[in-house]
């Protein structure tokens, strides 16, 4: 091999050290986020972290900006039966059909007060029939599962207390066709926030109204055998006073895509939070936009910051890969890199 051939082979392993440095560098500098079930969240949220400034979220349902991923999947077997057996089409309103699909998930009498679920959407819905299990976040799958099953338009909205970490909570909005505005539905805390009218509240005005300290709404039980976590409306006001300033909306309903995606159903017997990662990784998860305030400005560069470390990993971790193997493969030159003998 002559000196510039050698030369060049070892920049190729100089290059995959270089990078595995920075990849060790970067995950020892995350390394405490992966701590606590809370921390791996905020580790998620923010490989999906997507500010979009200046942005508003009072669209159309049925005709949504570009960066919100509209589900093209077809709905799961369990699902499209679900909602058909619903009879959700003869229904009077978008608002009946989403009471009809939050009823129907709030069957057991355990409801809300089960164990998380962390497994795919057919096995969700089914222990939140048969068992009453799941958390928030279940019971927001399940929803936005059936709701596109039945052609309601449908996004989630979620907010945390602890710089948009795991500590939180995950609620549903649909869009009332009729109406032509979106609105609020929490079914794991079985509710519909209603103005004394009977109307139901979009998510955005269920904020405002809490962040103006007014009252003139209820927290409207959608079944009455299912108790809420909270007595009375003054204590639920307070709860979920406590997330206002962290509010963000995710960008897409694919639920579908992203369950069925192949590398997400081969990282599943990993672990559901192993799942959530590689769809977060391979972009089938919806990323995340968070409502811009003043008030969590830190807290946002924050996640900025970390989105930014996060991705860094990964780059650094693809480049050492890649420039090890070109690396190996160029160790004997003979091998690889002479032309084909005729």
């Amino acid at each position: 091999m002559s000196v510039a051939g050698r030369k060049t082979k070892n920049l190729w392993w100089i290059a995959a050290a270089a990078s595995l440095v920075v990849a060790i560098v970067l995950g020892v500098s995350l390394w405490s986020y992966t701590s606590t079930p809370s921390e791996e969240v905020r580790l998620r949220n923010a490989l999906v972290w997507s500010p979009e400034p200046g942005a508003t979220f009072d669209w159309p349902g049925d005709a949504p900006p570009d960066w919100f991923s509209v589900e093209t999947r077809a709905p799961d077997t369990d699902y499209a039966v679900a909602a058909d057996g619903l009879g959700l089409g003869p229904l009077p309103s978008d608002v009946a059909r989403a009471t009809a699909i939050a009823k129907h998930l709030l069957k057991h009498p355990a409801s809300g007060r089960g164990d998380p679920i962390s497994s795919d959407l057919p096995t969700t819905y089914r222990l939140i029939r048969s068992q009453g299990k799941g958390y928030c976040g279940d019971f927001n799958r399940a929803f936005t599962g059936l709701a596109l099953a039945g052609g309601l338009p449908v996004r989630s909205w979620a907010f945390s207390f602890d710089g948009y970490g795991g500590h939180g909570h995950v609620f549903n909005e649909f869009w009332d066709r009729a109406a032509r505005r979106w609105r609020m539905v929490d079914v794991f805390m079985n509710f519909f926030p209603t103005r004394d009218d009977g109307s139901v509240l979009s998510a955005l005005e269920f904020r405002d109204a809490l962040l103006q300290g007014r009252t003139d709404f209820t927290y409207r039980r959608i079944s009455d055998m299912i108790s809420q976590p909270y007595e009375t409306d003054a204590e639920m006001s307070a709860y979920f006073r406590r997330g206002l300033g962290e509010w963000f909306l995710l960008k897409g309903n694919t639920v579908f895509s992203a369950d069925g995606h192949p590398l997400v159903w081969m990282a599943r017997p990993f672990g559901r939070a192993v799942a959530q990662t590689v769809a977060c990784i391979i972009g089938a998860q919806p990323a995340v936009c968070p409502i811009e305030s003043s008030d969590n400005a830190a807290a946002r560069e924050r996640m900025s910051e970390l989105h930014r470390r996060l991705w860094g990993l990964i780059s650094a971790s693809a480049f050492a890969g890649i420039f090890f193997i070109v690396g190996w493969m160029r160790r004997k030159p003979g091998r690889f890199n002479e032309p084909a003998r005729l």
